[in-house]
């Protein structure tokens, strides 16, 4: 009976991550005879067909599902990660909530002063629109009850759609009429990106007069991992991109990711992270210092104007993930060892946060994924 009853909230599971109710009676009348791993398998197996079409470009997904359906040792490994997350992210949660950080910040005194003219008197009450790309800007869900069973969904959710505090939330609290301008696919080039905002944007009649804030939140993911082709090349390109289709009252934050520490942290901390990250090794190669440096030189030449200004943020430069009394927290990533969970995307916002309310020669160069405060 007792087994008959988790078969039975499997099917309930399944049905509910989008699973039909004929799936659900072959579960049923299956389930019984398999082991926890075939269990597990045939749900992947069924749970990839109704996904197929959502899922179809998202290689990464495709390649964890195959991992979990193929290799048991892998399978282990991996059920033993998102479990020690999901213990890190309740223990985390508990001590240290982010959900009153929203209304605290909604008491805090809001002087009357003249609509800013210049890109260096911005605040939050001036910004009319908000967007954000690149693959930091998008999380795992962190579902831990769906993920035993072996349903992943893409981590391509965008930060508007999690309840924790992120940017566009922050800003919203100072201007209620905020208007979020999502882009394009993820997976998507960040000069597609950018266009694709761009012409979000432009559909609005005054475009041109209101204050524009975009994000570039990149990952080693985003670059095409070659010489040519480093992330910290298309980040320059996007921002000239940006500048040709929206030179007026545009305000462009980057972050500098030329640091590996957070991936490097949780390899070392878990062999399924270091079994996920290792697709990612040729894109970390061609990461190099000294393009950012060069990034950095040409921008502020050429794009620190009144009305179109880029800040690139060295958050990223030197990352680390937070310590726990006995291990490292990974909690703060998603089950691809990749991407973001809900708060590790949460705390790197309220860190950007800080940093751009921040001046540029007190702005840390260290994102330690520990609780911040706002």
């Amino acid at each position: 009976m007792k087994r008959r009853r988790l078969i039975e909230e499997d099917v309930e599971i399944f049905e509910f991550s989008g699973g039909s109710s004929f799936a659900s009676r072959i579960l049923l009348n299956y389930f019984g005879f398999l082991s926890d791993f075939s269990r597990v398998l045939f749900l992947l197996l069924l749970f990839a067909i109704i996904q197929s079409s959502e899922c179809e470009d998202d290689l990464n997904l495709m390649r964890i599902e195959t991992k979990l359906t193929t290799d048991k040792s892998f399978y282990e490994r991996w059920m033993s990660l998102i479990t020690l997350q999901n213990s890190q992210l309740e223990e985390q949660s508990n001590d240290y909530p982010l959900d009153y950080i929203l209304e605290d910040a909604r008491k805090c005194w809001r002087p009357l002063v003249l609509p800013a003219e210049d890109a260096n008197l911005l605040r939050p009450d001036d910004i009319s629109v908000y967007a954000e790309m690149g693959h930091l800007s998008i999380y795992c869900p962190s579902n831990f009850t769906l993920l035993k069973n072996g349903i992943l969904h893409p981590c391509t959710r965008k930060s508007s759609t999690t309840e924790l505090p992120t940017l566009d939330k922050l800003i919203k609290i100072y201007n209620e009429n905020l208007t979020v301008i999502d882009s394009n696919e993820w997976n998507d080039s960040l000069i597609e990106q950018a266009r694709s905002i761009a012409s979000s944007i432009r559909e609005y009649s005054n475009y041109n007069e209101m204050w524009k804030i975009i994000f570039i939140m990149a990952s080693v993911q985003d670059g095409e991992g070659s010489e040519t082709g480093q992330v910290a090349v298309e980040v320059l390109e996007t921002i000239q991109e940006i500048h040709r289709l929206l030179p007026h009252r545009t305000f462009v934050v980057a972050l500098r990711t030329s640091g590996n520490g957070i991936w490097r942290d949780a390899s070392h901390t878990h062999q399924a992270c270091r079994d996920q990250l290792s697709v990612y090794k040729g894109h970390q190669r061609y990461n190099h210092e000294s393009v950012w440096e060069q990034v950095e030189k040409i921008v502020g030449h050429n794009f620190q104007k009144h009305n179109f200004t880029v800040e690139i943020l060295p958050l990223l430069k030197d990352p680390a993930l937070g310590n726990l009394p006995d291990e490292t927290d990974l909690s703060p990533l998603g089950y691809d060892c990749a991407h973001f969970s809900e708060r590790g995307l949460s705390l790197l916002h309220l860190a950007i946060w800080n940093s751009i309310l921040t001046r540029s020669r007190e702005r840390y160069f260290s994102f330690n994924l520990d609780f911040c405060l706002i």
